[in-house]
């Protein structure tokens, strides 16, 4: 096995004559494992605040711009939190880590939780008033225990689409999914 070697600069010692810059470990080739385990173990309680307060906010239905000025906000009124001091999220960041953080993570969990087990992909194409444009929702239909459950798993935007591009927009959703236990293909018509 091969390991990644990432450069990787820390502070130097607190009280050296260096104190204040920061010593570059790239001579000592740390191994990407090494760098991950140092990140976490410092900025964990920061990272898990921030993705709490993204889920927080995508579960009560607020806009991404409502997280500008959070962080100042934070800051005072826990003004003797080390994490609040920490803590930098605005709209655009809440915006990127909900996006390209949090819904690929759940949708893998999603396509996972149905890796060995037969689903029912249901679809629904609709016109999105906002965007003018028609929405293909896909969901999951899947026996989860001694329940039937079903879970939203991805949108996609299409214009104009006829039947065929309909169908290769499904196959692409439906990528990282087991294909093979897939039971069924079903239209949901909302009208």
């Amino acid at each position: 096995m091969v390991e990644q070697v990432h450069p990787v600069a820390i502070p130097a010692a607190t009280g050296s004559a260096e104190a204040g810059t920061s010593a570059s470990l790239s001579q000592s080739k740390v191994p990407a494992a090494a760098t991950a385990k140092a990140f976490w173990s410092s900025d964990e309680h920061r990272v898990r605040a921030e993705i709490y307060w993204v889920l927080h906010m995508i579960d009560s239905h607020c806009s991404f711009n409502s997280a500008a000025g959070i962080s100042d906000l934070f800051r005072l009124i826990f003004s003797d939190s080390s994490i609040a001091e920490q803590f930098k999220m605005g709209a655009d960041k809440t915006r990127y880590m909900a996006v390209y953080g949090l819904a690929p993570h759940f949708m893998q969990k999603l396509a996972d939780s149905v890796k060995h087990h037969d689903y029912v992909l249901l679809f629904d194409e609709a016109l999105n008033k906002k965007a003018q444009q028609k929405q293909l929702d896909i969901h999951l239909r899947f026996w989860k225990g001694t329940e039937v459950t079903t879970r939203y798993y991805t949108s996609v935007f299409m214009g104009h689409a006829p039947g065929a591009d309909l169908m290769e927009e499904i196959d692409t959703a439906a990528m990282k999914l087991n294909k093979s236990g897939m039971y069924k293909l079903v239209w949901v018509d909302r009208t």
